[in-house]
């Protein structure tokens, strides 16, 4: 039970099955169910679910399908559920699409032209570049055997028999499962699926589903994938993992990884990001991840990965090497370890406070993590006594996290660095030796490991300017919001929100915008000047450090310009509300460029504008 979206609720049903299972004749056999199950199930015809479900106010984008490699997921969003009846017919169409989609020659022949072309859609540059990449390092999986543009093209009719028995040797429900989540009362909707779904017969004999092992690669693999569709330089280091076992998954260990892996991640991305800026390296788009390794079930991998142009591939990825061996080995300062635990718990008790207000989604991802893998199903208010308690308790000491990222960043084997690049004229090709050796020889740069990362402080605040004086009070009738007049021309306008406990966003808006400068301006520079305004130095400081600060202070600003207006918006905490006042006014009166930063951004537009006329 949900009740922060009143009267609504998702509803889904998953299978543990996906395009992996696939073979020979059958390959799209999955993605031809997902489209047929809304041209017509046992007691929906034709196109009457999404009629049906429209009707009750359901959008066409709130009805999601996802047929993935390993799983298979329905999704019916932001169902009206104070409405009679609606429960048991969304539970009705859930039933129809696990057992009771109809499967006729004339349907599947004429949605065939539909599969094929959602499959070539679906089979763009990057994902080409990913499939090479696969079947590279694990050429014997089924995830090397994934539909082909020239399969795709030869695909025939398949026989409705043929599809029928695809469908019931893997559509059953030892493999499935059905999620609500919302504002229902959980016993009632019990009772309503036990009704509902337990006329599915229970199969006498099922095909065991089994999922692929796959090994950690040896060493450090170079994988280069190019494509000549594809229109950019990007590089990803991958360190390999196996998933946490089973027996750890409903305890508090994940929890206590997934602190360890978000500390490593921010502290190097700070370090990486300010490296970037101090040598002024064509480098952008810089993300961390962990999880699946190319969505593998039996492979997890923490992931830093990057854009840079073809010319720096081999110093962007010694710089990289550098940033990675020099967090494995100095680690974190005592500094840097208690920053990470306030961030932590900061962002643990920014889920409490708000925990009744948090969307649908929230609970069906981990009601999907619970049952696919394994995960808990604690309850946010378990999760925030646990990890205050670990946290605050000094169970975690700043020792065990620099072995943590010194074992995870410091592995020498299972470390994957893959390079996808456009395949076309004017691109120099890449050598695998000289990847492999910008790697793995910058890993010993002792410059590196003896560099120490500049601590940022939130910079003094000096009011500047007079105070304005408010001219008048009024209240908004329609939103009931408090309006503020001052005597400098600027409203302001408060709305008390009972939902939320401790966020405060905000908005800010005037009018003008690219019009005003219409006729000295290029005609392209709309796509440009957001980012460019985002880019400026705010009271001595660069974008990337304000970001560190953002990120400590749990606070966001951003500035949007467009043919007609200027805009300000962000959230902060409560706790942080007089420092974005600060921001905000030095935001105004203490901008100033930042040419270092611009042109890294330069360039990178370059580049992206050479890649589209290749």
């Amino acid at each position: 039970k949900n009740a922060a979206v009143k009267g609504h609720a998702d509803f889904a049903v998953a299978n543990k099955v996906g395009t992996s299972v696939e073979s020979g004749s059958q390959k799209g056999m999955g993605k031809m169910i997902e489209l047929l199950s809304t041209r017509g199930t046992r007691n929906f015809t034709d196109s009457t679910i999404v009629e049906y479900l429209n009707s009750l106010g359901v959008n066409s984008n709130e009805i999601r399908f996802r047929t993935g490699v390993d799983e298979i997921v329905y999704t019916v969003e932001g169902v009206p559920v104070g409405r009679e009846n609606t429960v048991d017919s969304t539970l009705l169409i859930l039933y129809n699409w696990m057992a009771s989609i109809n499967i006729d020659e004339e349907d599947v022949a004429r949605t065939m032209p539909m599969l094929k072309k959602t499959l070539i859609d679906q089979f763009d540059a990057g994902a080409r570049i990913e499939d090479k990449i696969i079947r590279q390092l694990y050429p014997k999986s089924p995830y090397a055997k994934s539909i082909t543009p020239e399969q795709i093209n030869g695909l025939g009719v398949y026989s409705s028999k043929e599809l029928r028995n695809f469908y019931y040797k893997w559509f059953r429900p030892d493999l499935q499962a059905v999620f609500v989540v919302g504002d229902v009362d959980p016993a009632k909707v019990e009772t309503q699926i036990k009704s509902i779904f337990a006329t599915i017969p229970k199969p006498l004999k099922g095909e065991k589903r089994t999922y692929y092992e796959g090994e950690m690669v040896d060493g450090t693999k170079v994988i280069i994938g190019t494509d000549p569709e594809y229109d950019k330089t990007s590089l990803s280091i991958s360190f390999q993992r196996k998933p946490m076992e089973v027996k750890y998954r409903n305890t508090s260990v994940p929890y206590i990884e997934a602190y360890f892996d978000e500390a490593i991640s921010t502290l190097l991305l700070n370090r990486i990001q300010s490296g970037i800026v101090a040598q002024n390296l064509p480098v952008s788009n810089v993300r961390i991840h962990r999880g699946k390794f190319m969505e593998m079930n039996g492979i997890d991998a923490f992931t830093i990965s990057f854009e840079t142009v073809p010319e720096a591939v081999y110093s962007s990825l010694g710089f990289m090497s550098g940033e990675i061996n020099r967090m494995a080995k100095s680690g974190f300062n005592s500094q840097e370890f208690r920053s990470t635990i306030e961030n932590h718990y900061r962002s643990v008790e920014n889920i409490y406070d708000n925990r009744f207000v948090q969307p649908n989604s929230r609970f069906m991802d981990r009601a999907m993590e619970n049952w696919f893998r394994g995960f808990s199903l604690a309850s946010i208010e378990m999760h925030f006594e646990i990890m205050k308690e670990i946290l605050y308790s000094e169970q975690i000491k700043r020792e065990q996290l620099n072995k943590y990222a010194a074992a995870l960043l410091g592995q020498k084997e299972g470390v994957v660095i893959a390079c996808r690049m456009p395949e076309v004229d004017g691109v120099d090709e890449l050598s695998v030796e000289r990847i492999q050796n910008a790697f793995v020889h910058s890993l010993s740069k002792s410059e590196y490991i003896s560099s120490v990362a500049k601590t940022v402080a939130w910079p003094k605040f000096a009011h500047q300017g007079r105070m304005a004086t408010l001219v008048s009070e009024t209240t908004d009738p329609v939103t009931g919001s408090t309006v503020f007049s001052l005597d400098n021309g600027i409203k302001v306008v408060f709305k008390n929100m009972q939902t939320t406990t401790d966020t405060i966003s905000f908005g800010a808006v005037s009018k003008g915008g690219l019009s005003v400068e219409r006729a000295n301006l290029g005609r392209d520079i709309n796509l440009y000047i957001s980012d460019i305004a985002n880019l400026s130095a705010i009271g001595g400081y660069s974008r990337s450090e304000w970001e560190k600060l953002f990120s400590y202070e749990n606070l966001a600003v951003n500035v949007s310009i467009d043919d007609h207006k200027e805009q300000m918006s962000g959230y902060c905490t409560t706790a942080s509300l007089e420092k974005l006042f600060h921001y905000l006014n030095m935001s105004f009166t203490q901008r100033k460029e930042d040419y270092n930063a611009f042109e890294l951004y330069r360039k990178g537009k370059i580049f992206e504008a050479k890649y589209r006329k290749l």
